[in-house]
């Protein structure tokens, strides 16, 4: 049986896009892997909200490229909002890609998977939403089943890319959903999730269009003969356009105290031990401790979420991790990869302590102006780059070893105030090369760093000033500026110890207000 391995970046949309990509293909007689070089088909199913996103996407399919050289019967699949955007341009800078599939054409893989075994190259990015029939659906275990109820929008925000990737505002038949949710259930599913982007729109599209402005999204699916459970998610509904925006307020004269304790819990391939944890609330307040050992790292986290007022809240965060696999971990928990974007391109070995301060408004957004952290990175074996950009860089600085994509060790301190994230002096050796990287992160994306090179093919030591933004930078060569600060014993251990001041003393300032809230 022939295999395919799918690499889904991005939305919740995109995670079902895949699993309906799985249920067709198995159909077909392909079987689903977790190991891409086992695989005889390749799907990236890509993400273009951020930039990041989609250069991982290009990075991954150009280590592909390589394998088809070596295997020409290697079908490679690029499919999802990047695909859509790009269309045949996309053979322009990847050649070796035999299918570009856009979003609204996933219902069309068996007929093209069929037309690219027999040797065609097709792009199938039609704006015309291609007609959807009743599938299988392979969904990823878990308690959750994440249920497209429509697709697309109307709205074109300025900001916002969904329109054009997405396409315009249009209904699932009713029956299939309801097929769906039916199957999910009897398959062990807990909770339902109806996915949109835009899902306080649905019934545009249907026949008839039987939407009017006082029906919702679940009463136009007439839930009737449905389990228990998918009625009370309807009786629950106040709204659905303002659910996502509220504050989770605390009454004044609540007291409430959960404990945990567990031996051992185990979630797909995490195992957890030693499990323990608490909440409080207390004075608007809401406290949360809790500790873990997993085969993953350990983990320990104090949170506290303080009411201000209906429009604004204070978060307060402690959080310190440790021998942390970063690779295994985004295997189990794919959104992490969403949430937070730079773990997509970082393998390794972490450990990582964490304090922060923030408040958040009343549509829950963070004030960024306002945002206060400490972070101290420590990290063994790590890989910072994709596989791309690494030979990219190897290339331009002539590395010995141009396929060791990996640094042994690394360890960073960071401080976020007034907008800013300070990144303080920290040694970084790389091949040939050793550098001192310092300076200043702006919330705005500009930057402004200072490079030591201490050590290079070049036979004396420089500094680099880079600022800008991404993609528009300057660099000036000039003086080092913190080779003392390393490299003279005396001048090092002062310099360790006055960081270490800076970083205790303002750590203890953002966790004040935990000694007001801890049982």
């Amino acid at each position: 049986m022939k295999k395919v391995y799918i690499e889904t970046m991005g939305c919740q949309m995109n995670k079902s896009d895949a699993e309906r990509m799985y249920g067709m293909l198995e159909h077909l007689g392909y079987s689903q892997t977790d190991e891409p070089k086992e695989a005889d088909m390749l799907i990236i199913n890509t993400c273009s909200i951020r930039q990041l996103s989609e250069d991982k996407a290009y990075s991954a399919i150009g280590v592909w490229g390589k394998w088809k050289k070596k295997n020409p019967d290697l079908k490679i699949i690029f499919s999802g909002c990047v695909a859509q955007q790009a269309g045949k341009e996309l053979f322009k800078r990847a050649p070796y890609v035999d299918l570009v599939l856009g979003t609204q054409r996933v219902y069309e893989l068996p007929t093209l998977i069929k037309r690219i075994e027999n040797g065609e190259r097709i792009v199938s990015v039609d704006e015309k939403p291609f007609e959807e029939s009743e599938i299988q659906v392979n969904r990823v275990k878990s308690v959750n089943a994440w249920i497209p109820i429509m697709e697309g929008c109307n709205n074109f925000c300025t900001y916002c890319i969904v329109p054009y990737t997405r396409g315009r505002e249009r209904s699932r038949k009713p029956e299939l959903i309801l097929s769906e949710i039916k199957k999910a259930l009897s398959e062990g599913f807990k909770e339902i999730t109806l996915l949109g982007q835009n899902v306080d729109s649905y019934g545009k599209g249907l026949e008839g269009d039987r939407r009017t402005k006082q029906e919702d999204p679940i009463s136009l699916l007439n839930v009737g003969d449905l389990d228990e459970a998918i009625r009370k998610m309807e009786e629950n509904q106040d709204s659905w356009t303002n659910l996502s925006n509220q504050l989770l307020d605390i009454p004044e004269n609540w007291m409430l105290s959960l404990s945990l304790n567990a031996h051992r819990m185990i979630f797909s391939d995490f195992d957890m031990n030693e499990v323990s944890g608490k909440v409080s609330l207390k004075e608007r307040s809401a406290y949360c401790d809790f500790s873990v050992r997993t085969n993953m790292g350990n983990t320990y986290l104090q949170l506290l979420y303080k009411n201000q007022s209906t429009k604004r809240s204070d978060v307060y965060l402690n959080w310190n991790l440790s021998q942390i696999q970063v690779g295994k971990l985004r295997k189990v928990f794919p959104a992490m990869g969403t949430l937070f974007p730079m773990l997509n391109s970082i393998d390794g070995v972490l450990d990582c302590d964490l304090a922060a301060y923030c408040p958040i408004d009343s549509t829950l957004n963070v004030d960024l102006s306002a945002l206060s952290a400490v972070c101290s990175l420590d990290g063994k074996n790590m890989v910072l780059f994709t596989n791309e950009t690494f030979h990219q860089i190897a290339s331009k600085l002539r590395f010995k070893d141009r396929e060791r994509n990996m640094i042994d060790h690394i360890s960073a301190d960071f401080m976020a105030k007034n907008y800013q994230i300070e990144i303080l002096p920290f040694r970084l050796d790389m091949d040939r090369y050793s550098f001192i990287v310092g300076g200043q992160h702006s919330m705005d994306m500009s930057f402004n760093y200072h490079i030591d090179v201490l050590k290079s093919p070049i036979p004396f030591n420089f500094g680099l000033d880079v600022n800008g933004k991404v993609g528009d930078f300057k660099y000036n060569l000039g003086k080092t500026r913190y080779t003392i600060l390393f490299n003279r014993p005396i001048q090092h251990e002062e310099y360790r110890m006055s960081k270490q001041r800076r970083l205790d003393e303002e750590k203890v300032e953002i966790l004040r207000e935990f000694r007001n809230v801890i049982p």
